[in-house]
């Protein structure tokens, strides 16, 4: 058995892509801790777990989870299942830019910001199995759903800081129309004119398989037979339900590919 543990320290520093080509601005003091613990790998049975922890000054938090197991019935076999999930919030992921000649304090622009929070489940499955010297098939399959949810909208402040106004507490209001996008209004009674912003939620689930034949039918010349099928399905929630997304990404349309590739080797 074994194990690695990592940490690393980030000190705080200047950042030039925060704000995507605007003003310069800090990006906090961040720390990170990596944990991995492994079991025999000579066994027919192994496993192996990951942690992932990150946290930063400006609020941002990572926690990312993820276990292997694998199976050797024989020699010839192996099939390993690997279910992982991530939870990652960032107090300022950048949304867009709203030109304004009032916003005087930031070089005539309005940098929008959001706090998004982001979720990812997916499970990888492989199958490797050598069907003679000359022949092996690979199975490969993986679901996956990944969510984000946006909330606290607000703007950056000052060039060479990390601070931000939110809307409709900070600085201005925001609000919803009749179709479900932000209404702001930068700073209320004042001159700047009211922008929108469409709802950024989004709700990502696919699914990716393949499977490949190799053979071998004499030596240096081989055949290979592939298939691929990919689903792929996008809805305005934010919030993760297995439930609704798993049924929702088993009703999605599939898209299959296949192919074959014929080497021949002459010699000489």
């Amino acid at each position: 058995w074994g194990e690695n543990l990592q940490v690393r320290y980030g000190a705080e520093t200047y950042n030039d892509q925060l704000t995507r080509g605007g003003p310069i601005s800090r990006s906090p003091e961040a720390r990170q801790v990596d944990f991995s613990l492994y079991s025999d790998t000579r066994k027919p049975w192994t496993a192996q777990a990951n942690l992932n922890l990150y946290g930063n000054n400006g609020g941002a938090r990572t926690g990312s989870y993820g276990l292997s197991l694998s199976f050797r019935p024989s020699p010839a076999l192996q099939v390993s299942v690997g279910p992982s999930y991530e939870r990652d919030v960032t107090e300022a992921q950048h949304l867009v830019t709203v030109p304004d000649p009032t916003a005087t304090s930031t070089m005539g622009a309005r940098y929008v910001f959001a706090r998004l929070e982001q979720k990812t489940l997916s499970l990888e499955t492989r199958i490797n199995w050598t069907l003679s010297p000359r022949a092996s098939l690979q199975i490969y399959l993986q679901p996956l759903i990944a969510t984000g949810a946006y909330s606290k909208f607000k703007e950056f402040r000052t060039p060479g800081q990390f601070a931000f106004d939110q809307y409709g507490k900070d600085r201005g209001t925001i609000g919803t129309d009749s179709a479900g996008s932000y209404v702001v209004d930068p700073d209320g009674p004042g001159a700047a004119k009211p922008f929108y912003i469409q709802n950024p939620d989004f709700n990502f689930r696919s699914l990716r398989g393949n499977a490949v034949l190799r053979w071998e039918y004499r030596p240096g010349s081989t055949v290979f037979l592939i298939w691929q099928q990919t689903r792929a399905d996008v809805g305005p929630e934010g919030n993760l339900d297995f439930h609704r997304d798993f049924s929702a990404l088993v009703h999605s349309q599939a898209d299959n590919t296949f192919m074959a590739k014929i080497t021949r080797w002459f010699g000489w």
